[in-house]
């Protein structure tokens, strides 16, 4: 299944609540995986901030910053992290803990990625315990993986 066929039937899931097609895997609606933007994220009060919008409702006891809510800097070095409650049950807000500045070591442009595991020891899981469907291939289970650029 492509990524844009995955995106339609997420979407299909999300407005209809399809059971016919055997349930709606539990997914990220936005930010779009595997694509690097600078309109993924915003910076409030010089930190990173990254709003994430899930096909479901998350566990946010299954959220776990640094272990499974990853941000990851240009260095592979991980960002130390916050996650709090989005506007809705099935969003989550990631706040990076240090100046976006600090992170970039004050130059100017830097890449990020943000990293949400779906498999392993301690997945991120819907309100029904299901692994969230981070590879997009329709079942519980993978990695999601998105980026973004600050240009000085």
């Amino acid at each position: 299944m492509t990524k844009r066929t995955n995106s339609i039937l997420v979407l299909a899931c999300a407005a209809l609540a399809l059971t016919a097609l055997g349930g709606c895997p539990f997914q990220v609606v936005f930010p779009t995986a595997m694509q690097t933007t600078s309109q993924d994220f915003q910076l409030v009060g010089g930190k990173i901030q990254i709003n994430v919008a899930f096909s479901g409702t998350v566990s946010m006891s299954s959220l776990v910053a640094g272990t499974n809510v990853i941000l990851v800097t240009e260095n592979d070095a991980n960002a130390n992290i916050t996650i709090a409650a989005g506007a809705t049950a099935a969003d989550i807000v990631i706040t990076s803990v240090d100046d976006a500045g600090d992170l970039l070591n004050y130059d100017p442009d830097g890449f990020f990625s943000l990293r949400l595991l779906g498999s392993g020891t301690s997945p991120i899981t819907n309100t029904s315990g299901e692994a969230l469907d981070g590879d997009g291939n329709g079942s519980a289970g993978g990695n999601y993986e998105t980026g973004f650029v600050i240009i000085g």
